[in-house]
C-alpha cells in the first residue's frame, strides 16, 4: 500500500471507530432513557390505579408523586436529546465520512454501500423533518392536507432510512472481505438480525442489546486495524 493510501484507509478507520464509539455511548443512553420511560408508566398506572381505589386519596398521592414524576419527564427528555445529537454526530461526521475514505481506496467495493448511507440517513432525515415542521403546521391551523403529507413523508423518511441501514451491512460485507475480518463478518450478521428483530414486538428489546455488541465489536476491530496496519503486520 502507498503511503497515501495507508492514510486514506487509517483515516476510514479512525471515523468508524469514533463512530462507532459515540454509537456505543448512544446505545446506553436511549436504553437509559427508555427505562425512565418505563418507570414513568408504571408510576402513572400504579398512581391511577391508587385513585380509583383510594378516592380522594389519589390527590395526595398525586401531590407527593409530581416532583418524582416531572423528575423523570426532565430527565428521559435530557437523555434523549443528547443521545439523538450523538446519533446525528455519530452518523453524518464520522460513520458516512468513514465510508467515503474507503471509496477513494477500493471504488468498486465501497461505493454502492457509501452511496445507500448518504441516500438513506441524508435525505431520510431532511425527510422526517420536513415532515415534522409541517406536522406542526398541519396540527395549529387543523389542516387535514398537510397533515396526510406529513405522514406520507414520514413513510418515506422511514423507508430512507431503512436504505441507509441496508448500506452499513453492506459496508460491513465490505470490510470484512477487504480485510479478511471474521469481527465485521459477525457485525453485518447482528445487524440483519436487529433490523428483523425491532419489527418484532416481543422481542423488539433484544435489538438493542444487539447494537450495543455490534458497535463495541466494530470499535474493537478498526482499532485492532489501525494497530496492525501502521506497524505493518497487515498489508493491503
Amino acid at each position: 500500500m502507498s503511503s497515501s493510501a495507508k492514510d486514506v484507509v487509517l483515516s476510514g478507520l479512525s471515523k468508524l471507530r469514533t463512530s462507532a464509539l459515540l454509537l456505543i455511548i448512544t446505545v446506553i443512553l436511549l436504553g437509559v432513557s427508555s427505562v425512565t420511560l418505563m418507570m414513568l408508566f408504571f408510576i402513572s398506572v400504579n398512581t391511577t390505579v391508587s385513585g380509583v381505589v383510594g378516592g380522594i386519596n389519589y390527590f395526595r398521592e398525586i401531590r407527593h408523586l409530581s416532583p418524582l414524576v416531572i423528575t423523570a419527564v426532565l430527565s428521559f427528555l435530557i437523555v434523549a436529546i443528547v443521545a439523538v445529537i450523538l446519533l446525528l454526530i455519530s452518523i453524518y461526521f464520522y460513520l458516512v465520512p468513514s465510508a467515503k475514505q474507503f471509496v477513494m481506496w477500493r471504488p468498486l467495493d465501497f461505493s454502492t454501500p457509501s452511496k445507500l448511507m448518504r441516500l438513506g440517513y441524508v435525505s431520510g432525515a431532511l425527510t422526517l423533518l420536513t415532515a415534522f415542521i409541517l406536522l406542526i403546521i398541519a396540527i395549529v391551523p387543523q389542516i387535514p392536507v398537510i397533515a396526510l403529507v406529513s405522514i406520507v413523508l414520514i413513510i418515506v423518511g422511514f423507508i430512507l432510512l431503512l436504505i441507509g441501514r441496508i448500506g452499513v451491512i453492506i459496508y460491513f460485507f465490505r470490510l470484512r472481505d477487504a480485510f479478511n475480518s471474521t469481527i465485521f463478518l459477525i457485525t453485518a450478521i447482528l445487524l440483519i438480525i436487529s433490523l428483523v428483530v425491532t419489527f418484532i414486538p416481543i422481542v423488539s428489546a433484544l435489538a438493542v442489546i444487539l447494537e450495543l455488541i455490534v458497535w463495541v465489536l466494530v470499535f474493537i476491530e478498526a482499532n485492532s486495524l489501525r494497530d496492525k496496519i501502521t506497524s505493518g503486520t497487515i498489508q493491503v
